[in-house]
């Protein structure tokens, strides 16, 4: 909604109502135009005259390389008057598309300072200087000649009085005698008042188009927001990975082997004790299978969290090692190519996938016996999962496998179920890996 448009509650009332808020509206758009007319020449005479000048002086002098240096601080300063252009449009008629412009990159001073050279916005804004000067002429003019003539025509009955009788001899160029020149102008004024509103809309709205086609690169700006953005994910990710495997080696160093000590000196003191004493010996066995459960709870959480066989020895390993563990029969299938070593979020989301399928084949499947697949295509890494259980696996049913479809967003996986009732399920992740 723009924001000179009336409120929401005031279009359900009556005309009455809705009247007096569309003619404030009007005239502020009316009298935005005029001012975005008028005061754009200022910005464009100052932009056109350095333009110019400086553009001229860099050329000329670029061959003893200070017109280098000119060339530089006339983009500089075509850029900086190309912000007040943008935010006179913006004030007239609302945002407009991004801006980009190129980032300094690294290096020496000199490189730094000759970077804008390189940089097309730049460019484009020294060239709006230069094109835009006569549209901003023109609408300068046409906007003031229609407001004179307004005001002229319709005020004629004021100052028309005050000039002198014309004499009897005095030849008239339209041969309309003088009595009616009076209601001549006042028809004029009325014209130009009337025409006033879409003259000054469309100079406005041409001003604007020069701004948006020259002082703006959305298509850029978005390409290199989406390439930041990326590069954020991709961190963000790696990062991820890291902290799981650190926080997998902080459980297997310490909690891990606190619990087997633990074990070790619970069977030790089992040894110790009077073979008579049988509920010494009772608490003791249930501490030290307390003690074996909890050691098992984490052994299964850190490979969970990350394996270490999985970062020691990659995929095919720790699927070798899921699938010896796992309560049904599973066939590995590896794909020419499958076996190297991939980005370290990559084999985590593919292991993960993998165990989460085969737990839940083994959970809700009533299978037999599944099937695990790995290949790639030089760029694809593709995890498919078969089962012959009773099928009807879905997302949405709260088997995990919507919680797989999110992980896989996070590397820009793929997720596909094909579960038929009766048939079995296969679940196929797919995950790109750069090649």
């Amino acid at each position: 909604m723009d924001h000179d448009d009336p409120p929401p509650e005031a279009a359900g009332g009556n005309r009455t109502h809705r009247a007096p808020a569309a003619a404030p509206s009007r005239l502020s758009h009316l009298g935005r135009d005029i001012g975005y007319n008028l005061a754009a020449l200022i910005i464009g005479v100052l932009a056109f005259s350095l333009a110019i000048t400086l553009f001229s002086a860099g050329v000329g002098t670029a061959i003893i390389y200070v017109g280098v240096f000119v060339l530089v601080g006339a983009l500089f300063t075509a850029s900086f008057l190309a912000a007040g252009e943008r935010a006179l449009a913006r004030w007239n008629s609302g945002p407009l598309p991004p801006t980009y412009y190129r980032r300094n990159p690294g290096g020496s001073v000199l490189r730094r300072l000759l970077s804008p050279l390189g940089d097309a916005q730049r460019w484009k804004d020294l060239i709006h200087a230069v094109v835009s000067f006569p549209v901003r002429v023109l609408a300068f003019s046409v906007t003031t000649v229609w407001i004179g003539g307004a005001l002229g025509g319709l005020t004629q009955w004021f100052w028309y009085r005050f000039i002198p009788e014309p004499k009897e001899d005095v030849w008239d160029l339209l041969g309309i005698a003088p009595v009616w020149h009076p209601w001549i102008q006042l028809g004029l004024g009325i014209v130009f008042l009337l025409t006033l509103f879409p003259i000054s809309r469309g100079l406005a709205l041409l001003q604007r188009a020069l701004a948006v086609g020259l002082l703006t690169n959305e298509r850029r700006a978005l390409r290199e927001e989406t390439t930041r953005l990326s590069s954020s994910r991709t961190q963000v990710i790696a990062a991820e990975a890291g902290t799981l495997r650190r926080i997998e080696r902080d459980i297997h160093d310490g909690p891990q082997q606190r619990l087997v000590r633990l074990a070790m000196d619970l069977e030790a003191a089992k040894r110790r004790i009077d073979p008579e004493d049988q509920s010494t010996r009772e608490l003791i066995d249930a501490a030290l299978s307390h003690s074996q459960d909890a050691l098992a709870e984490l052994r299964a959480l850190s490979r969970g969290i990350a394996p270490p066989i999985l970062t020691d020895r990659g995929l095919v390993a720790a699927f070798e090692a899921a699938a010896a563990t796992s309560p049904l029969p599973v066939a590995l299938s590896i794909g020419p190519g499958a076996g190297r070593r991939f980005p370290a979020p990559v084999e985590q989301a593919a292991y993960f996938s993998g165990v989460e399928a085969l737990t839940n084949a083994a959970k809700h499947s009533s299978a037999n016996q599944c099937t695990l697949a790995l290949s790639t295509d030089g760029s694809f890494l593709t995890l498919q999962v078969h089962d012959d259980g009773v099928g009807g696996a879905h997302p949405g049913k709260g088997s995990g496998l919507a919680g797989l479809r999110d992980r896989l967003a996070g590397v820009d996986g793929t997720l596909e179920v094909d579960s038929p009732d009766g048939e079995g399920t296969t679940i196929t992740a797919g995950i790109p890996f750069g090649g």
